[in-house]
């Protein structure tokens, strides 16, 4: 099952006002949490295992936001889990016009579980996850995935649609501009 594929119908007004409400409260609650990764709040830096339980930490509740956010019928997690060339190449409507995002049935998904996370020198890491399903019977069930999350722009993002390949791309046009800007700065 690939994390992308969530939700049914169209939004109705209850669930935009639900869902605001909801990505409000986690900017409040939440606040910049990611920028905190490498510090304590007495500003020490982190041990390697303090990080990697913040990391950790951030990466389950990266897929759960998107998660839930799904079930609110709210595409936007996943736009702003892509890599920035994309986000500065399409809006949010080009986003969604593109297709790639599909709806599936959410209603039964109850939660992520990172089972394990293998770091890649903290650029990039694979994740493997279990979704946890809530059954008609009361139970519950689950299924297995690994996703590959990277850390970018000061956080862990899960891209859907856009690949690290077009990003770091992105990057060395965007450095080659501004060398030349520079260059030219100097000349005159």
């Amino acid at each position: 099952m690939s994390f992308v594929m969530f939700g049914e119908n169209i939004m109705s007004r209850v669930s935009i006002i639900v869902c605001m409400l909801f990505i409000i409260s986690g900017v409040i609650l939440g606040g910049c949490s990611s920028q905190k990764n490498d510090t304590k709040s007495d500003n020490t830096p982190m041990t390697a295992e303090e990080q990697k339980s913040a990391d950790w930490k951030e990466i389950e509740n990266i897929l759960n936001e998107g998660l839930t956010r799904l079930k609110y019928k709210d595409k936007s997690g996943l736009y702003e889990l892509e890599f920035e060339y994309l986000r500065d190449e399409k809006t949010y409507d080009d986003y969604l016009a593109m297709g790639e995002i599909r709806w599936a049935s959410m209603d039964t998904i109850n939660h992520v579980e990172v089972l394990n996370i293998d770091f890649f020198d903290r650029d990039s890491a694979h994740v493997t996850i279990k979704y946890v399903f809530d059954s008609p019977g009361g139970g519950q069930s689950t299924t297995d995935d690994i996703v590959t999350v990277y850390w970018h722009q000061g956080k862990w993002i899960k891209p859907t649609v856009s690949i690290i390949a077009n990003q770091l791309e992105y990057e060395e046009a965007i450095k080659a501009a501004e060398a030349e800007a520079l260059k030219e700065a100097q000349g005159k």
